[in-house]
């Protein structure tokens, strides 16, 4: 590391001056071949001087020019070796090192903040790169990776180098559409909802989860583990109908064709048997985006020239436990519906609803670079049910929706299309089934899923040597590879006081993923003490 004794000082050219390696240097000669003729043998002398020195210097040069593919710049060059030189110790004397030891390594990684930019020059709009980010929402699928996976994107450094990488490293995994067979096993057998307390008028339903000393997680400690409400809901008699109000549950819970809006205590929605091991196939999928808080309505009771109707408003963040993606952004809306057909052999529900997102778009969410949106879903569903001979009943539903993204800040998405979107869902359930009272229970069902729409990528892949941004444009299909579909039979048993659950599922095209196929089978047995 010392200064060599025959060496010039770099004096007055301290700001141009770079030292490098030129005292006993070993270095290749080539034109020397081995005893068999071959190219691969090299005399190899040891040299001192600036013969040596320089080409230390001129190699990197070459490297730094290869390394970011021709679009620095022989200036840009120049000031990145002098920049990150290395000046410590010894070398932090300018009078004899000037700008420092020559650092290829440090000339090769990033100088200060790196950032991505949204505009169209180097000195533009930009974005930190480490805080640029998209999240795909479970309805898109693969359908950004898909569109992103053979493009590049350049980001830049303090010194505007350019560092190049595959944009569907910027892609976060959304909340994927599954087996979780630790979620899966804890619903099967279980009211979602929980128990049930009516009085004076009133009931109360409530589940708590994460039971101490318990933990589906595999990941989270089991010992000490809190217990915490997961859902909470109240009905309450009032005027004419039904006061509804609820906590951290699906507001879409709180409809459906079997809810009963004369009986505070059966006023709670939707039938949720326990029977699958999910319990949001019929429900509309919209509103859980907003599960994670509150929820209040209204329910109309029949009258003889009127039939049935429901209405509630809802307001919360997009997801709560179950390890998904947790985040600060809100959704709001509005979810009505009217019974049209309301027997003890059948029933039929028209339902629709409006819901806005402040940060998100069907769950998903870019940030940083990428720019902030939110969106706008108006969204209407057929629900209906019959009893069959036999004790079976058949459930069929059917949600469809139509979302408008609403630009919070401009990035490098844009320019959206109309998104539309759906779910369905079908079920045969006999109750009483067997010698000892069995259920028997068959349900196909689609999640929510993007049918259509399209976006705007709008990225900078690149400069040139003069520092004008290369921009890239292309148009991202959102609707997904594949078609998810659950197949699920399950199958109840009361035994030893107990119930015993058996359940066979299979996901074809899991996560909307095309050839994505997964199956499981799941056993649990429960007793009330």
């Amino acid at each position: 590391g010392n200064i060599a004794d025959f060496s010039s000082r770099c004096g007055i050219a301290k700001e141009y001056c770079l030292a490098a390696p030129g005292v006993d240097i070993t270095g290749p000669v080539p034109g020397f071949y081995c005893a068999d003729g071959s190219a691969d043998c090299h005399l190899r002398l040891e040299e001192s001087g600036t013969s040596a020195a320089a080409p230390f210097v001129t190699g990197g040069i070459g490297l730094l020019a290869e390394h970011f593919r021709g679009q620095l710049g022989n200036d840009g060059i120049v000031r990145r070796l002098l920049e990150t030189a290395d000046r410590s110790g010894a070398y932090a004397d300018s009078d004899i090192y000037g700008r420092g030891f020559l650092d290829l390594d440090a000339a090769t990684r990033p100088v200060g903040e790196v950032r991505m930019l949204t505009g169209d020059t180097l000195d533009g709009p930009s974005a930190p790169d480490h805080a640029s980010a998209l999240s795909a929402g479970p309805a898109f699928g693969d359908s950004l990776a898909r569109s992103l996976a053979a493009m590049e994107v350049a980001a830049f450094d303090g010194l505007d180098a350019p560092f190049f990488r595959p944009l569907g490293d910027y892609l976060l995994a959304g909340t994927p559409g599954r087996i979780r067979l630790g979620d899966r096993l804890g619903i099967l057998g279980r009211d979602l909802r929980g128990e049930t307390w009516s009085t004076y008028g009133a009931g109360v339903r409530v589940r708590f989860d994460m039971e101490p000393g318990v933990s589906l997680d595999p990941e989270l400690p089991a010992d000490g583990m809190p217990a915490s409400v997961g859902s909470l809901a109240l009905v309450r008699s009032f005027g004419n109908g039904t006061l509804l109000l609820g906590y951290r549950q699906h507001p879409g819970w709180g409809h459906g064709p079997e809810a009963d809006n004369g009986k505070p205590e059966k006023g709670f929605g939707m039938e949720q048997s326990g029977a699958f091991t999910g319990g949001e196939a019929f429900a509309s999928p919209w509103p859980a985006l907003a599960r994670d808080g509150a929820s209040i309505g209204y329910a109309r009771t029949a009258t003889k020239k009127k039939n049935p109707w429901r209405i509630m408003a809802f307001r919360g963040a997009a997801q709560y436990g179950e390890r998904r993606d947790s985040d600060d952004a809100r959704a709001s809306g509005v979810l009505a519906e009217r019974l049209l057909r309301q027997t003890t052999e059948s029933g039929l529900v028209l339902q629709a609803g409006w819901m806005d997102e402040d940060h998100r778009l069907l769950g998903s969410r870019p940030g940083g670079a990428f720019g902030e949106l939110g969106g706008e879903t108006v969204f209407a569903g057929l629900l209906a049910h019959r009893l069959l001979p036999g004790g079976w009943r058949v459930f069929v539903g059917a949600h469809a929706g139509r979302s408008t993204a609403a630009p919070v800040r401009a990035g490098m998405v844009e320019e959206f299309t109309a998104i539309w979107a759906g779910s369905a869902a079908m079920e045969l359930a006999g109750e009483g089934i067997g010698r000892a009272g069995g259920r028997l229970a068959f349900r196909v069902a689609q999640p929510l899923r993007v049918e259509s729409g399209s976006a705007r990528l709008r990225w900078v892949a690149g400069r040139t040597p003069g520092g004008r941004a290369e921009v890239r444009e292309t148009l991202l299909d959102l609707e997904p590879s594949g078609r998810q579909i659950d197949f699920e039979t399950t199958w109840s048993q009361p035994w030893r006081d107990g119930t015993v659950h058996l359940a066979a599922v299979a996901v074809w095209d899991a996560g909307h993923v095309r050839e994505e196929t997964e199956n499981a089978l799941l056993t649990r047995y429960s007793r009330t003490f």
